[in-house]
C-alpha cells in the first residue's frame, strides 16, 4: 500500500511500527519511506507499506484462519460484518467469507462465546476462564503498543485486528493506523500523554479487571521501557533520514504551519514537530509506567 502522509503522521506510523516489532506479536507491517514520482513530476514522500494479508510471510495462520477487524459500530451489519453481544462490529479481513456460510456462523459464534466468557462471573478463572480461548500475552502486547501511543481509533473502534484459526487461541494484531496518535488529536483527551484510554475500552476494561491480565501487562510493559532510549534514537535517525524529502514534500503539499482535522499541535518548523513528539512519548512512558504500577 502507498500513502501520503504529511510529516506529522508519517513519523507517527513508522514510529508505532517500530515500538510493535519491540513486542512477541507475531507479525508487524514493514513501512518503508520513498520518494514518489509521477511522469517526472515529483509528488512527494509516501509510505510504502504491507497490506494486512493472510500469508507465509505476513500473517502466517495457515488456510484455516481468518483474518478479521473491528470496525465503526455505526455501519449495519453486512453480509461481510457481523455485531457481537457486546456490540462490537466485526468484519472479515482475509480471507473473504460469505454470509451464512459454515465459517460465517462459526466465527460469529465464536466470539460471541468468547465475549460471554469474558463477562461472566467466572471470565477470570485459568481453567474455564477467558485465558482457555485469548492469546492473553498477544493481547497485553497490542495493548501497551496503542496505550503507549494513544491511539484515538484503538479503543475497539477502527482497525483492531484479531486472527484466530480453528482450534487455537484468539490472538490480537497487527497493529494498524497511528496517524492520529501521539497527542496528535485535539478530541477526548488524546491530546493529552496523562490518562489511560485503550484500558477504558470494550473487552480491555473487563481484562484489566483480572489482576492475571494487569501483571502480564505490567511485565511486558517493562520490557518495553528499556527501550524508550532506542525508540528516542530511532525518532531523531528516520527524522534526519527524511529531512531532504520532506522539505520537497512540503515544496508540494505545504502543510508545514497549516492545522489539518484533528492535529491538536501546529508548529512552523519540522524540528519543533519532532520534538513535540518526542516529548509527548517520553512524557508518556513516564506517567504509563507509574500508572500501571498503581493498578
Amino acid at each position: 500500500m502507498l500513502a501520503n502522509y504529511t510529516d506529522r503522521t508519517s513519523l507517527r506510523n513508522n514510529i508505532a511500527f517500530k515500538l510493535a516489532s519491540l513486542t512477541d506479536l507475531e507479525y508487524t507491517p514493514r513501512m518503508f519511506f520513498c520518494d514518489v514520482y509521477s511522469n517526472g513530476d515529483y509528488i512527494g514522500i509516501y509510505n510504502l507499506t504491507e497490506h494486512l494479508k493472510v500469508s507465509a510471510e505476513r500473517i502466517n495462520i495457515g488456510k484455516n484462519g481468518y483474518v478479521i477487524e473491528v470496525t465503526p459500530s455505526d455501519r449495519i451489519e453486512s453480509d461481510e460484518s457481523f455485531f457481537s453481544t457486546q456490540r462490537l462490529h466485526f468484519t472479515f479481513k482475509d480471507p473473504d467469507v460469505e454470509y451464512e456460510t459454515e465459517q460465517y456462523n462459526w466465527i460469529k459464534q465464536h466470539i460471541n462465546k468468547i465475549e460471554n466468557i469474558l463477562y461472566s462471573h467466572e471470565f477470570a478463572s485459568p481453567h474455564s476462564g477467558y485465558s482457555k480461548y485469548i492469546d492473553v500475552e498477544s493481547f497485553a502486547d497490542w495493548y501497551i503498543v496503542n496505550e503507549l501511543t494513544k491511539n484515538p481509533d484503538a479503543r475497539m473502534f477502527a482497525s483492531c485486528f484479531m486472527n484466530i484459526v480453528r482450534d487455537e487461541k484468539l490472538k490480537m494484531g497487527p497493529v494498524w493506523d497511528f496517524d492520529i496518535a501521539f497527542g496528535n488529536c485535539n478530541y477526548s483527551g488524546c491530546e493529552s500523554y496523562e490518562g489511560f484510554w485503550i484500558k477504558e475500552s470494550p473487552w480491555f476494561e473487563r481484562l484489566f479487571k483480572d489482576t492475571a491480565f494487569v501483571n502480564v501487562v505490567r511485565s511486558r510493559f517493562k520490557k518495553m521501557k528499556q527501550n524508550q532510549k532506542v525508540i528516542s534514537s530511532y525518532i531523531r535517525m528516520q527524522s534526519i533520514f527524511i529531512n531532504n524529502a520532506r522539505v520537497a514534500d512540503n515544496k508540494v503539499w505545504q502543510y508545514l504551519g497549516v492545522p489539518v482535522w484533528p492535529n491538536y499541535v501546529v508548529f512552523d518548523s519540522f524540528e519543533k514537530e519532532v520534538q513535540y513528539l518526542q516529548d509527548w512519548l517520553n512524557q508518556r512512558f513516564d506517567w504509563l509506567e507509574k500508572a500501571l504500577d498503581n493498578l
